[in-house]
């Protein structure tokens, strides 16, 4: 491959307080790419400092925006910037960058248009893994896949690779760490080609700057909102008969205490009603909500022709 078939590869780095981290993950990654970008998301530390010194671009923010904010401003830094190819990663240092050229392969070759790093493909990385983030990790992908009928094994890496279709048609609204999320979202929504890659992480302790509770809400409320969004039937519905099971539940043990002491319980009476007559109606919405979900699906598919 000639110097003028090479693709241009821009790694963007998110980076908020990591000034431990930050120079050896540039300078690692530089051999491998043509610029190195890293957003300062607010540091109150030397992470700037350091990341320009060691010979990184640094986008900075005033005050910490989130990941998906951080990310957002790399993409668009990016995509005016004329790079084929985007590289994200951690800064952390996690992630090898050394392993960069397996990551964009698929890329390189025309085969896909976004590559996501696997650190449970091949047992890549796995046992080297806190369990709680394993447990934690394998939750949210069965939760993810269930939602958007995807197939991946690793749906939070943070080491990830875009082509140029992939860099201009993706835009990013969340600005905290369900970003990862989004783009799994929008790569379905446009048809983007993904893949996933074998790729090793190295931890040491934990090093997330996000606390893991918040981290895990934030994720289980986005897979919820694109359930709800996308499959209200199973959501309000499904919730619904629940509902009104244990509505008939009650009302079943309000007959039962007529007939045995003629005698009906006022409480449980109320409820059932209550319960009941709630449960119908998410039954219905969910079924109202359905079609117009389905409708509308016709009237996108029917656009983009």
């Amino acid at each position: 491959m000639t110097d003028s078939q090479r693709p241009v590869i821009t790694a963007v780095i998110p980076a908020f307080n990591e000034e431990n981290t930050i120079r050896n993950v540039v300078e690692k990654t530089l051999p491998f790419v043509s610029q190195v970008v890293v957003v300062d998301d607010g540091s109150t530390d030397s992470t700037g400092q350091i990341a320009t010194k060691a010979g990184a671009t640094v986008l900075r923010h005033q005050q910490n925006e989130g990941y998906g904010a951080a990310l957002a401003e790399g993409f668009d830094y990016v995509r005016n910037n004329g790079a084929n190819i985007l590289v994200v990663m951690d800064a952390d240092g996690q992630h090898d960058p050394g392993q960069i050229p397996r990551l964009v392969e698929p890329i390189v070759n025309g085969t896909a248009d976004i590559a996501i790093g696997s650190r449970f493909m091949d047992g890549a990385g796995k046992d080297d893994m806190p369990r709680y983030r394993r447990f934690g990790i394998g939750m949210v992908n069965k939760a993810w896949n269930f939602a958007s009928s995807d197939t991946l094994s690793d749906t939070q890496c943070g080491f990830r690779a875009y082509s140029r279709e992939a860099i201009d048609r993706i835009g990013l609204k969340e600005a905290g760490m369900c970003a990862s999320l989004e783009i799994l979202d929008q790569a379905s929504k446009n048809n983007l080609r993904l893949v996933e890659v074998p790729v090793s992480v190295k931890y040491g302790g934990d090093t997330s700057t996000v606390k893991p509770g918040r981290h895990g809400m934030e994720l289980i409320n986005y897979v919820l909102r694109k359930m709800k969004e996308e499959h209200p039937l199973l959501i309000f519905g499904g919730s619904g008969v629940v509902v009104s099971m244990i509505g008939l539940a009650f009302g079943i043990y309000s007959i039962n205490s007529y007939f045995e002491s003629r005698y009906l319980p006022f409480g449980p009476t109320i409820v059932a009603g209550i319960l009941i007559y709630v449960g119908t109606l998410m039954v219905f919405g969910g079924l109202i909500l359905n079609s117009i979900q389905a409708l509308a699906s016709k009237f996108e598919e029917k656009s983009s022709k």
